[in-house]
């Protein structure tokens, strides 16, 4: 029960923080990006509104699981979930900087980190449990798209 419970717990926290911080860049995004005519397919909103939820789904459950391996493995438990929350602020905050402050070359610095710090969470759960590390790597290839995205603008710009 205590497993299931930490599941959903971090699952309920991961999508209520995804979906305030779309509360949060809507107007910014709206107002700032004219939609395209014809828009590529991958950077279409649908998709990424999508995808954004997929992200946040997939990086509660690689909590939750994470989590769950607390009794095991303290020690490198602690690590890697303090990892995990800080994370979560980082690829969060890459939201308001690009969106409500619109401040690419601050967004692509500190999307660029997040991706790098991501890639440390994988490596770090991935010596807890293989197979609950391969649940953050969409997380962490989203977060590479971003910052691919965030160089075009910044170049462009």
């Amino acid at each position: 029960m205590q497993r299931q419970l930490r599941l959903l717990i971090t699952l309920f926290t991961s999508l209520i923080i995804g979906y305030l911080s779309g509360l949060l860049i809507q107007e910014s995004f709206y107002s700032w990006f004219q939609k395209p005519t014809n828009p590529l397919f991958f950077i279409s909103p649908p998709l990424w509104i999508t995808f954004a939820s997929i992200f946040y789904f997939l990086y509660g459950l690689f909590g939750g699981l994470l989590w769950n391996t607390f009794d095991k493995f303290e020690v490198d438990f602690k690590q890697a979930f303090s990892y995990y929350i800080l994370g979560f602020v980082l690829v969060t905050l890459w939201f308001y900087i690009f969106f409500c402050l619109q401040n690419v070359t601050l967004a692509l610095i500190e999307s660029v980190l997040t991706t790098l710090f991501l890639y440390e969470l994988y490596l770090k759960s991935k010596k807890i449990d293989p197979k609950i590390a391969r649940y953050i790597f969409p997380c962490v290839f989203w977060n590479t798209a971003i910052t691919l995205l965030n160089s075009i603008f910044f170049f462009i710009s």
